[in-house]
């Protein structure tokens, strides 16, 4: 214990003192005044001891001599002795003194117990042997006196347990005292480091308001950046998709892959429109090839402004526009949707533009920032249509002929038996002219083979453009000098001014070839499904008996399938 609180709490108990000494000093005058003739001498010495112990505690209180807790601890123990003798003198005298002078006995025994060092067992033992020793010679004194007996044991034992009770009472408001000091002492020192470090914790308020905006910004960019990594998979999961689609697209017609791609953009990206713009000759295309979809306009599969964002596109050198007014003169039809931003991105294969990709958005400015997406996607694409152009160019080679580009015999079998069963499912029309060129041996006998070529390539040319390109029917080379053609659902009478009309093309044209003006004509043979033959499978056959009716009567002139037409 602190010998600082050791002196604090015995001038705390100086005025105990005084009350307890007072409280005796009127017990002994009532004694006294109540029975002058038998008042002991023990009184007068209790009265007088109690005086002298009174002012030397005053006086070495005013000395500070009290400040020394050796000093302390002895007068203590002085003042504890005085009165124990006092009650072993006086204890058969009366029975209220004996209790006053034992409440003086208990106090200092208390207090001397409770200035030494409680905490200490060593101490403990000590103190009990020295609060127990003026009885053990107080005992040895009434034994020498009055003989042993055993009464006097009993009193000692009593005793003995009573400053026992003493320490173990003093101990336990030690530790009791001990541990509630030292937690104020730890709150004093908490609090203390409060005040001391109140500038540093509002310092740490401000960092942590600080660092609080800064985690809602990081909350805000974590959101994004998590949002960004959702649509970087979403865009990385479609271009697997279309990676793979696009292995598998060799086959495939050029406008289903359109259609995948946008469906594709539309589903990542989630934009209002987007269309896809191909020129014609790119995979065999005769027309140029346009698809679209539009969120917000289903209807809308055909967007004519395709071609005028594409002719914009092949004559600007930026490798993207973006488009944000839609007048209704130039873009009729993307005016009427929710379109408020637009990406036209060039399509580029073999270093040539051959069409276009356009994305359209409802949101402003969602472009400004050239998307990533996008330059992944478009090359994907130019891939697929580059691996469409070769297998249509594979195909276009196995399906035409050498020498005149237009379909050869085996594919036109093929596209003849499609429409014979069309025609009988149907019951539709079906026309077929098959002629040959007259004089074709003088020809090669006269200007040779080369100019011979020529002149099948140019009979062929002008039956592709009256026919195919006006995409009335199909034509192909039949045999050497020999062309045959289909016009579905032609009846005969709608039949014959196309043929006429070939006839005479082919008469008044010349083909100049190495030097070399030559003329040609051609006799035609002409029979049709069902008007003029009810077997649909006889049709080439009788168009065939036709052609030679014609080259035996005369040449250069149309036959049409009758009942005069008999097998050559």
């Amino acid at each position: 214990m602190m010998d600082e609180k050791i002196i604090e709490l015995h001038q705390s108990q100086l005025k105990f003192h005084r009350i307890l000494y007072g409280m005796l000093a009127i017990c002994v005058c009532i004694i006294f005044c109540w029975d002058m003739s038998q008042v002991p001498r023990g009184y007068f010495v209790l009265i007088g001891g109690t005086v002298v112990v009174c002012l030397l505690e005053t006086l070495l209180s005013k000395l500070s001599f009290m400040n020394r807790t050796f000093v302390l601890r002895f007068f203590t123990l002085l003042q504890y002795v005085f009165y124990f003798v006092m009650l072993y003198c006086l204890h058969d005298k009366n029975a209220f003194l004996l209790i006053g002078i034992s409440a003086l006995v208990l106090t200092f025994m208390f207090e001397y117990s409770y200035y030494n060092e409680i905490s200490d067992v060593f101490g403990n033992f000590r103190s009990i042997f020295v609060l127990v020793l003026p009885a053990i010679i107080c005992v040895v004194v009434f034994f020498c006196r009055y003989g042993v007996n055993i009464d006097a044991f009993l009193m000692l034992a009593a005793y003995v347990m009573l400053c026992l009770f003493d320490i173990l009472v003093v101990r336990l408001c030690y530790i009791s005292e001990h541990k509630y000091m030292n937690d104020i002492h730890v709150l004093l020192a908490q609090i203390d480091a409060i005040e001391d470090n109140n500038e540093e914790l509002t310092q740490v308020k401000n960092r942590v308001e600080k660092v609080n905006e800064e985690l809602n910004l990081q909350r805000v960019q974590l959101a994004q950046a998590n949002r960004e990594i959702q649509q970087n998979n979403s865009e990385l999961e479609a271009q697997a998709e279309i990676l793979k689609f696009i292995n598998s697209s060799f086959a495939m017609d050029i406008s289903y892959v359109m259609e995948y791609i946008i469906d594709a953009v539309i589903r990542v990206r989630k934009v209002e429109f987007c269309g896809i713009y191909i020129d014609k000759d790119i995979c065999y295309n005769k027309k140029p090839i346009s698809v679209c979809k539009c969120q917000s306009r289903p209807e809308l599969t055909e967007c004519t402004e395709l071609s005028f964002l594409f002719q914009q596109a092949t004559n600007s050198e930026d490798d993207h526009q973006i488009i944000k007014e839609f007048p209704r003169e130039r873009f009729p039809n993307l005016s009427q949707t929710k379109v408020c931003t637009m990406l036209v991105l060039p399509l580029v294969l073999n270093g040539e533009k051959y069409g276009i990709m356009v994305s359209g958005s409802s949101k402003y400015q969602v472009f400004d920032t050239y998307v990533r997406f996008y330059d992944l996607i478009v090359p994907q694409f130019d891939l697929a249509v580059h691996n469409v152009k070769m297998y249509a160019q594979m195909r276009h080679i196995a399906q035409t002929d050498g020498l005149t580009g237009i379909n050869n015999r085996t594919h036109f079998n093929k596209l003849f038996a499609d429409q014979m069963e069309r025609a009988v499912k149907e019951k539709r029309a079906l026309t077929v002219a098959l002629f040959d060129i007259d004089k074709f041996k003088r020809i090669n006998d006269t200007y040779g083979h080369l100019v011979g070529d020529e002149v099948i390539k140019a009979i062929a040319h002008m039956a592709y453009q009256l026919i195919e390109e006006a995409e009335l029917g199909f034509v192909c080379r039949y045999g050497g000098e020999e062309f045959v053609l289909a016009l579905p659902d032609f009846d005969i009478e709608q039949s014959i001014p196309i043929i006429q009309k070939l006839h005479e093309e082919i008469a008044s044209t010349t083909v100049e070839a190495y030097g070399h003006v030559v003329t040609m004509n051609v006799s035609i043979g002409v029979s049709s499904y069902p008007e003029l033959c009810d077997d649909v499978n006889q049709l080439i056959k009788r168009a065939d008996w036709s052609m030679y009716y014609a080259k035996e009567h005369g040449r250069g002139q149309i036959k049409i399938d009758g009942p005069d037409i008999q097998e050559g």
